[in-house]
């Protein structure tokens, strides 16, 4: 399920910094980004950069303070966000596909998508739509709901990922969003 990002601090603020990020971003070798290591999850091509990451599955072990070390602007507006617990680049080669799939994290606790690269044939889909990732726009969602992405492109997408735990008042805009006073579309960066 998506949601309007402007109903969550991050989704409102963080596009302002999508220059910033997407060139830090943009500077990075391919050797700083690791395959996701649940194999059964995506066809091929799925890599991860994490930046902040506050559970890593078995086996993986991300440097992250290297990671960090290379990305010092994108750490600072990290800092900004205590609410964030997981952040990083998540690369899809062309041609990869992250299956259906449902993540377990707790009620209050979202997905921020904002695309730094793509080509135009990469998105995001829930069970009733699919969004295309274009570099500057951003997306909130609840991936305790089933979701895919698929990157059907001839060129990487880059997407800056972040976990975040809602404020009261954000799970309160939720909750009136759901009651259909709210229409949801991506935001693009200003």
């Amino acid at each position: 399920m998506f949601f309007p990002p402007e109903l969550f601090r991050i989704g409102r603020e963080l596009p302002a910094d999508f220059e910033a990020i997407a060139a830090e971003t943009a500077m990075l070798g391919d050797g700083r980004f690791a395959a996701w290591p649940d194999r059964d999850a995506y066809s091929d091509g799925w890599l991860v950069m994490p930046l902040v990451l506050d559970e890593s599955p078995e086996g993986f072990e991300p440097d992250i303070a290297g990671n960090r070390d290379l990305c010092p602007r994108t750490v600072a507006i990290l800092a900004r966000y205590p609410e964030i617990i997981t952040a990083g680049v998540s690369r899809l080669l062309p041609g990869a596909h992250i299956y259906p799939h449902v993540d377990v994290v707790k009620p209050s606790v979202y997905r921020y998508h904002l695309t730094l690269r793509a080509s135009g044939t990469a998105g995001l889909r829930d069970d009733v739509e699919t969004l295309t990732c274009s570099p500057g726009t951003g997306m909130v969602l609840d991936h305790r709901q089933l979701h895919e992405s698929a990157n059907l492109g001839d060129r990487p997408r880059d997407v800056f990922l972040v976990d975040f735990v809602a404020s009261p008042a954000e799970l309160a805009a939720v909750e009136a969003w759901r009651g259909g006073r709210i229409d949801a579309r991506p935001t693009r960066a200003r």
